[in-house]
C-alpha cells in the first residue's frame, strides 16, 4: 500500500488527528467486541440502545486515548524542527505502539474476566494481585486459556503498526519564524483541545468525567460497563478509596438493638400520595426560623419564609444531621440512602452498583418520576444518576431553554427555575414524585 506523506508546517498536527481518529475506531471496535462476547449478561439491550451506548462510548475512549498517549502527543507537538529526525521518529513510534497495545491488552483482557467480576476492571486489581505470589503462572494460564484473545491481540498490534508506518511526516526544509509561530500555536491548540477532552468538555459546570458519568447513555448500572472501557476504568480509579468490611456486632445483636427493616402492616393499603422533595444547599438549621423559636424570645424569623410556612403545618423533626459534606453527595444521600463513603458515592468505584431508590421503588408502584436542576445538563453528574435510580424525566438548563435567566455560571436563578418546575409538575400524570 502506498505511503502517505505529511507535507507542510501543520504536518505533526494532522498526523495526531489521524492516529486519534484510527484510535477511536479500534476502541469502538473493541465495545462492539466486549458486547458481543458478553452479550449473554446484558439481557435486553436493543439496536438503538446499543448505539445510543457507542455514541456515549467516544467520549470516554477519547480520555483514555489522550491520556495513554500523553507522551507520545508532547513528543509529536514540540515546536522544535528535531523532532523530524529519522532516530526521533523511530522512538516515538515504538513508545505510541507499546502504550497503545497495553491499552488494547487491558480491554481484551475484560472480555475474559468481566463475567468473573461483573465490572470493568478498576485501578484496586493492583491491591487484590499485590501479593500473588504465582502472578506468572496465572498469567501464562490464561493466555492458554484464551489463546483466542491473543491471536486478536496480536492481529489488531500487527495492523496498528502497519497503518502508522503507511503515514509519514514529511522535514520541514525551510525553517523560519512563520515555522515556529505555526508549531508553538499547534501546540497550545493541542494543550487546549487535551484539557477539554480530558475533563469531558470546557463549561465552567463540568466535572472531570468519571466512571458514574456513563448512566447518561444507559438504562441499567450493569449497562455502563458497554460503554466505558478499561483503560479509563483503571485510570479513574488508581487512588479509589476501596471499603473493607467490618463487623461490630453479630447478626443476632443487631436485631436485638435494632431492626433496620421496616415491616409494615400487611393489611394496610398503599396510599399512592404524591411527594415532592426540596433539596436546599448549604442550609443549617439556623437559618430556617420555623426551628429556632426560642431564638431572640421568640422574634427571630431566619430566611425562609416559604418552608416556615410549610414546617408549620407538616410532620417536621427537630433534630436534623448532614449525610454528605457536597452538592455531588446529595442525591445518593437523600433518594438512595447512601453517604459519602469517604469520597463522593458518585465517583467511587461502586458508583455501577446496583442499588434501590426512593424513585424507583416508587417508579414500580406506577409514579411518574422527575428530577429538576437549574445547573447546564451534566453538572455534578446528577443526570447520569438520576437515570441510574429510576427517575424517568431529567429538566436541567438545557430543557428550561431561556439563557436570559442564567447566571452566568452556576446556573437558572431560582425563582424562574422554581416556577418552571411548578408548571412541568402540574402537567404530570398524578401520582408523581419529584
Amino acid at each position: 500500500m502506498k505511503q502517505i506523506e505529511l507535507k507542510g508546517y501543520w504536518n505533526t498536527l494532522l498526523l495526531l488527528f489521524i492516529q486519534f481518529l484510527i484510535l477511536i475506531i479500534l476502541y469502538s471496535g473493541l465495545r462492539v467486541g466486549f458486547y458481543f462476547y458478553n452479550q449473554a449478561l446484558f439481557p435486553g439491550v436493543t439496536a438503538d440502545e446499543f448505539m445510543v451506548m457507542l455514541w456515549g462510548g467516544v467520549k470516554f475512549d477519547t480520555v483514555a486515548i489522550l491520556y495513554v498517549n500523553i507522551l507520545y502527543i508532547l513528543l509529536q507537538t514540540v515546536p522544535f524542527p528535531f523532532k523530524y529526525r529519522e532516530a526521533y521518529q523511530k522512538v516515538c513510534k515504538w513508545i505510541f505502539i507499546v502504550t497503545n497495545s497495553i491499552a488494547v491488552a487491558l480491554n481484551l483482557i475484560d472480555y475474559a474476566y468481566y463475567p468473573f467480576t461483573l465490572k470493568r476492571t478498576t485501578g484496586t486489581v493492583f491491591g487484590q494481585f499485590a501479593h500473588e505470589e504465582n502472578i506468572l503462572k496465572l498469567l501464562f494460564d490464561f493466555l492458554i486459556g484464551y489463546w483466542y484473545l491473543l491471536i486478536l491481540f496480536v492481529g489488531i498490534i500487527y495492523l496498528l503498526a502497519k497503518i502508522y508506518s503507511l503515514i509519514q511526516v514529511v522535514k520541514v526544509h525551510k525553517v523560519s519564524w512563520l515555522f515556529y509561530g505555526i508549531q508553538l500555536g499547534s501546540f497550545l491548540l493541542i494543550i487546549f483541545l487535551f484539557i477539554g477532552g480530558v475533563r469531558g468538555g470546557w463549561a465552567h459546570s463540568t466535572r472531570p468525567i468519571t466512571l458514574s458519568n456513563a448512566g447518561d447513555y444507559v438504562k441499567k448500572p450493569e449497562e455502563m460497563n458497554i460503554v466505558l472501557n478499561t483503560p479509563f476504568s483503571i485510570l479513574k480509579t488508581l487512588k479509589a478509596v476501596a471499603l473493607k468490611e467490618v463487623n461490630y456486632f453479630t447478626e443476632e445483636e443487631l436485631e436485638a438493638r435494632y431492626s433496620v427493616i421496616h415491616q409494615p402492616d400487611p393489611n394496610a393499603s398503599f396510599k399512592k400520595l404524591n411527594v415532592v422533595l426540596l433539596i436546599l444547599e448549604s442550609f443549617g438549621k439556623e437559618h430556617i426560623g420555623a426551628l429556632n423559636q426560642d431564638i431572640n424570645n421568640g422574634t427571630y424569623k431566619g430566611y425562609t419564609p416559604f418552608l416556615d410556612s410549610l414546617i408549620r403545618k407538616s410532620y417536621t423533626f427537630n433534630h436534623s444531621y448532614s449525610n454528605g459534606r457536597k452538592s455531588i453527595d446529595a442525591l445518593p444521600s437523600v433518594i438512595t440512602g447512601i453517604p459519602s463513603v469517604g469520597e463522593p458515592f458518585v465517583l467511587s468505584i461502586y458508583s455501577g452498583n446496583r442499588t434501590t431508590s426512593l424513585a424507583q421503588l416508587l417508579g414500580d408502584e406506577g409514579y411518574e418520576t422527575a428530577f429538576f436542576h437549574g445547573a447546564p445538563n451534566g453538572s455534578m453528574g446528577f443526570s447520569a444518576y438520576t437515570q441510574l435510580a429510576g427517575i424517568k424525566h431529567y429538566y436541567g438548563k438545557n430543557e428550561y431553554n431561556n439563557d436570559a435567566d442564567f447566571d452566568g455560571i452556576w446556573g437558572i436563578w431560582d425563582e424562574p427555575f422554581m416556577k418552571f418546575m411548578a408548571h412541568k409538575i402540574d402537567k404530570m400524570p398524578q401520582p408523581f414524585f419529584a
